[in-house]
This record gives C-alpha cells, structure tokens and sequence, in this order.
C-alpha cells in the first residue's frame, strides 16, 4: 500500500497499486517506517533485558531452552 507503482509478486505476478492517491501511499509510508523502528527498538530492548537479568544471575536463557 505504501508504494506508488505496481506490485511485483517474486516476478511470478503484477497486481496493480490499489492506491493512487500519492498523500495517501506516503501516509502508509510514514506507518510503516515507524512500526519497523518500533519493532527493533522492542527487539533490541528485549535483549538488552535478558543481558540485564544474565548478569544479575538470573538464568533466563536456562528456562527458556537454550
């Protein structure tokens, strides 16, 4: 949604941009890269928790299976 030319599936199809309004695919745009520094910033603050409670001597990755 958040291009503004079609929509190229592994080459195998074309789907047409359901959205030609350039305001709106920027909006979605904007969405997504917020949700993707979002995403690592939740990522990187669950490591940095499991190496918080490692050295603390609370064997997270023990329980956890690894």
């Amino acid at each position: 949604m958040m291009m503004e030319k079609p929509i190229n599936v592994f080459d195998l199809i074309v789907l047409p941009q359901p959205i030609n309004d350039p305001g709106i695919t920027t909006v979605f745009n904007q969405v997504h890269i917020i949700s993707c520094m979002m995403l690592a910033l939740l990522v990187i603050g669950h490591i940095l928790a499991v190496v918080k409670h490692q050295r603390k001597g609370k064997p997270l990755l023990r329980r956890m299976g690894w």
